[in-house]
C-alpha cells in the first residue's frame, strides 16, 4: 500500500472537502476509538449494534478461551473414563491449523505408557523411554488408540487431534478470520455509498480512496 501512497494521496486532494468530511465522519462513527485504546489488543474496536454477526461473532471470540479450558475439562474426563491419568491437557486454537489437544512432552510418553500397559504388554522392549520426547512411532501409535492423532511438536509440547477437535473446526472454525472478513465487508459496503458520492465532484469514483479506507481496516485487524 505504501507505494501507492503518492496516487492515493493525489486521488484525496481531488475528493471534495465534502467527500473527505464524509469518510472521516465515517470511521468515527464506526471505530470505538477510546474501547480500541484499552487491553492489550493493538486492533481496532468496530462499535457494537453495525452488524450482528459481527457483535456475535465478537463474543464468541471473547469468550473463547473459556470456553476452550471447559473443553479440556471434559476431555480430560473422557480420557479418564478411558483408563488414562492426565495431569494436564490443553484445548487451543492455531491458524491454518485448527483445534488442537497439547499435551507436555512428559505427559503424553505416560499416557502411551499406559497405553501399552494396559494393553497388557509387560515385555520390556515395550516399555517406552521416559527420557526420550513423545514423537516416536511407537508413542504415536500406542496414542491413537485412544483417539489422538499426533499432528506436530515442539520443545515443550505435542500438539494432537481427536475427534473433538474436528467438530469444533467444523463447527467454530477460524473466529478470528471470521471477524476480520466481517469487519471488511463492513468497512468496504458502508463506505461506498459516502465514496459514490464523491463522484459527483471529481467526475469518477475514487478508487485510491476506497482502497485506502478497506486496506487501513484490513491491515489494523490483522496487526
Amino acid at each position: 500500500m505504501l507505494d501507492r501512497m503518492p496516487q492515493t494521496l493525489e486521488a484525496m486532494g481531488a475528493v471534495p472537502e465534502e467527500g473527505l468530511r464524509q469518510v472521516c465522519t465515517w470511521i468515527e462513527n464506526t471505530i470505538d476509538f477510546p474501547a480500541s485504546l484499552t487491553g492489550n489488543s493493538t486492533r481496532p474496536r468496530i462499535r457494537d449494534g453495525l452488524s450482528e454477526d459481527l457483535d456475535e461473532l465478537r463474543r464468541c471470540f471473547d469468550s473463547l478461551d473459556d470456553f476452550l479450558s471447559d473443553i479440556g475439562v471434559q476431555e480430560m474426563n473422557a480420557l479418564t473414563s478411558r483408563g488414562l491419568q492426565l495431569d494436564r491437557l490443553h484445548i487451543i486454537f492455531l491458524p491454518r491449523v485448527g483445534y488442537l489437544l497439547v499435551l507436555s512432552h512428559a505427559t503424553a510418553i505416560d499416557a502411551a505408557q499406559q497405553v501399552v500397559d494396559g494393553a497388557g504388554e509387560d515385555d520390556v522392549n515395550s516399555r517406552l523411554s521416559a527420557s526420550s520426547r513423545a514423537s516416536t512411532v511407537s508413542e504415536q501409535s500406542a496414542l491413537a488408540e485412544v483417539g489422538l492423532e499426533f499432528v506436530f511438536t515442539t520443545d515443550e509440547h505435542v500438539y494432537f487431534k481427536n475427534e473433538r477437535c474436528h467438530e469444533l473446526d467444523n463447527e467454530l472454525g477460524d473466529i478470528s478470520s471470521a471477524i476480520g472478513t466481517s469487519i471488511f465487508l463492513l468497512s468496504s459496503f458502508n463506505v461506498l455509498p459516502v465514496l459514490w458520492t464523491c463522484r459527483r465532484g471529481v467526475g469518477c469514483f475514487p478508487i485510491e480512496l476506497y482502497a485506502l479506507v478497506v486496506s487501513v481496516f484490513s491491515f489494523l485487524w490483522a496487526s
